[in-house]
């Protein structure tokens, strides 16, 4: 059995290596890069309103939803823009953000350049200087993503490449409408240098002219931008120009009606595309690389921006990102790693985004827009039903396992019984048709309506299955759960479709996985995977091929689960590795010593280890996490410090705790009382001992290693439980 999971691992290794990394085309190296900003845009207002040289330049790009999440659950202005200057997670103090100021302008009764030296201590060298830096640096410091504010304008100034800032999002410095003031020129964080400065550009008031119908009475004069832009093009080799108006209608959208406010959009949006025009008319798309980013969504909540690559190489069509190794999907990180790769310079190890590719795929069009509008209102829909669907799912466990409990202690009725067997074969459904419900708009159901037809067709699901205890008592149980086993390793080598916006996969918004699985996901691979080649033991033990069915199901679990081109968990392998070792121990009758021990967490470092040198020998454009962490080992600890803090968080916050108090009181009812029944069990599906054990080893260090901590033993226990109460009910049924 060994020799077959290892040769399963081997074969896979060598192919998951030699597998292309997914065709994309590079960008070719530039003169220039302009960052256009369109600050709260999202694509649903892009295919409504078609603002024309927008998307003219978009038809020559490829297009993606720009995935938000920095450090806090919504992404400021300031965190947004310090994000992309530092190609890494960052944050900021957004009271002081705004303030970067002209170094000829006048401030704190002096000139901004004297405000600087005395706050910075450093010399005011460019025309914009960021005076909120001292407050941002420090908030960084206590962070553990080991983000350096103004990476990127710091590399290009290694290279004697010259930055400019266009951008003005005032408010009416006057108003006290807004509890951090007016100023409003958090842009100067993307490309200013580790000292906040910025060589050339402005993020003055002369920008503005005054507008009686403008939310707060002013709006970016057309022809001050052009100008201030036209100056500063020829002097710098990257350029953010930000479509300030959108800001500030965004942000006074809470001071109006929904009318207005959808007025005021429309209008900002026309005012922004009009310089838009102008400012390409200056660049010359031959030697430039345009990037198009969101750096914050609408104020009304937290969903995908735009982004959007175009210049020398990129073949229109879909975006994407070593990040997301997902097309149609980047990240903000991404955004500086593709200025630096554009411009021949490689990225610091501080940065962890990555090129921002293209998969090809033809010229963005309107219709390309609404696909992309869609895929935010799934995103946005999967978030919302996530809580709702959790607790439905954990409470209908915790009911019939309790019942289960009382049909036993009170020898009920048969009928009783079935029932009971029934309703634990509808909590293996769920999770199986809340990863199909991928393939539908399960968005039109309304968060009700979803949960009501994820129940009604799992009912449905264990009522197909039910009749197969004629042939085999564990039948039933054994088919939904090796079918969420196929289905899962199905999906991650062809893709994974079915985990990015379902219910128990994971959410482009929350950003915390593009690809391969994730965590509640792993957890029911690992179980789904440890039931099955039990089952299978228990069904044909006495088969000689039996060895290679139940070593095949572990070893492409294992496999699966860690190579770079597919499931990518690091955690995973760490937890299955000992747990599949366990499992397969016991099966075949092994006495466990330290010496196995010891040589089972060997194999599962030599596993990873294999997993890692497999990445690294993939282009760095396309290396998971795992390849990333590998060559820059100094980061383990800031990851394995922000895991443990997930974890706790997740412990005291979480439904999927709940699962925790109510298993152990299970398996201690079971321990204790009726007699013998849970050993009658043993004896009637051989293998089960193993389970059990194996799942329990699994959903231990599925906790200590994962950062979603207690999600990942409770989802295994999602498994392992209404199996168990199925067999225990079945049993007592059997007997009378």
């Amino acid at each position: 059995m060994r020799r077959v999971a290892l040769g399963v691992l081997a074969v896979g290794l060598v192919l998951g290596a030699a597998a292309p990394a997914h065709a994309a085309s590079a960008t070719r190296r530039v003169d220039k890069v302009l960052i256009v900003s369109v600050p709260r845009l999202t694509w649903d207002t892009v295919a409504t309103e078609r603002p024309p040289a927008l998307l003219q330049l978009l038809q020559r790009s490829a297009v993606a939803s720009m995935s938000l999440r920095t450090v806090s659950a919504r992404t400021t202005l300031g965190e947004g823009y310090a994000t992309i200057g530092a190609g890494n997670r960052a944050s900021v103090v957004d009271v002081t953000a705004g303030n970067a100021i002209d170094a000829d302008e006048s401030f704190e009764d002096s000139r901004a350049a004297d405000v600087y030296l005395r706050r910075v201590g450093a010399l005011p060298r460019g025309n914009v200087l960021e005076l909120g830096l001292a407050d941002s640096r420090r908030r960084n410091s206590r962070l553990l993503y080991g983000s350096r504010l103004g990476e990127l304008g710091k590399s290009l100034q290694r290279h004697r490449r010259r930055t400019a800032v266009i951008a003005n999002a005032d408010a009416d410095a006057s108003t006290t409408l807004l509890p951090d003031g007016g100023l409003h020129r958090e842009a100067a964080f993307a490309v200013m240098d580790n000292l906040g400065r910025i060589d050339n550009g402005t993020v003055s008031s002369r920008l503005l002219v005054a507008d009686d119908a403008a939310p707060f009475g002013r709006r970016l004069d057309p022809d001050a931008t052009a100008a201030a832009f036209a100056t500063a093009w020829p002097q710098s080799d990257v350029v953010l120009l930000e479509l300030s108006d959108l800001e500030r209608a965004d942000a006074y959208g809470s001071f109006s009606t929904a009318d207005v406010r959808r007025a005021n959009r429309a209008h900002a949006l026309q005012l922004s595309d009009d310089i838009l025009s102008r400012a390409l008319a200056v660049v010359d798309p031959a030697r430039t690389l345009i990037l198009v980013t969101t750096p914050a969504a609408p104020r009304t909540g937290e969903q995908l921006g735009i982004g959007a690559v175009a210049g020398p190489g990129v073949t229109p069509g879909l975006a994407r990102s070593g990040t997301t190794r997902r097309a149609g999907y980047v990240t903000l990180p991404d955004v500086a790693p593709t200025v630096l790769d554009a411009l021949g310079i490689t990225a610091p190890k501080a940065m962890n985004g990555t090129p921002i590719t293209s998969r090809g795929g033809g010229a963005p069009t309107v219709t390309t827009a609404r696909k992309l509008a869609t895929d935010n209102t799934r995103a946005l829909f999967r978030d919302r039903a996530t809580g709702p669907v959790s607790v439905v799912f954990v409470a209908f466990q915790v009911l019939v396992y309790a019942a289960g409990v009382v049909a036993l202690l009170r020898r009920r009725s048969s009928r009783t019984g079935a029932t009971i067997a029934y309703l634990a074969l509808v909590v293996l459904a769920m999770p199986l048709l809340g990863f199909l419900s991928g393939l539908f708009r399960y968005d039109h159901l309304g968060i009700g309506g979803y949960v009501a037809v994820l129940l009604g067709a799992a009912a449905g699901l264990a009522a197909v299955v039910w009749p197969l205890r004629r042939r085999h008592a564990v039948l039933p149980p054994a088919v939904l759960i090796a079918a969420t086993f196929v289905l899962l390793i199905v999906d991650v080598v062809l893709g994974g479709r079915l985990q990015l916006d379902t219910v128990f996969g994971y959410s482009p918004i929350v950003a915390g996985r593009f690809s391969g699985f994730g965590n509640l996901a792993y957890g029911l691979l690992a179980m789904t995977s440890i039931v099955t080649a039990t089952v299978a033991w228990a069904l044909w033990r006495s088969r000689r091929w039996t060895p290679v069915v139940v070593g095949g199901v572990l070893g492409v679990a294992l496999l699966v689960d860690g190579a770079p081109p597919w499931g990518a968990d690091v955690g995973g392998v760490l937890a299955s590795g000992p747990a599949f070792f366990a499992v397969a121990a016991l099966l075949r009758g092994w006495q466990i010593s330290w010496r196995k021990w010891l040589l089972a967490a060997a194999g599962t470092i030599a596993a990873l280890t294999a997993f890692a040198l497999a990445d690294l020998a993939r282009p760095p454009s396309s290396r998971t996490h795992l390849g990333r962490l590998v060559a820059n080992p100094g980061d383990l600890g800031d990851v394995l410090q922000r895991k443990l803090l997930s974890n706790l968080h997740i412990l005291t916050s979480s439904i999927w705790t709940l699962i925790i108090p109510v298993a152990l009181g299970f398996f201690i009812f079971l321990a204790a009382r009726p007699p013998g029944l849970l050993r009658e069990i043993q004896q009637r599906v051989p293998g089960l001992r193993a389970c059990l054990i194996g799942g329990l080893l699994a959903g231990l260090l599925g906790f200590a290693v994962n950062d979603s901590g207690v999600a990942v033993p409770a989802m295994m226990l999602a498994v392992v439980l209404p199996y168990l109460t199925y067999l225990l009910v079945t049993t007592n049924l059997d007997d009378r």
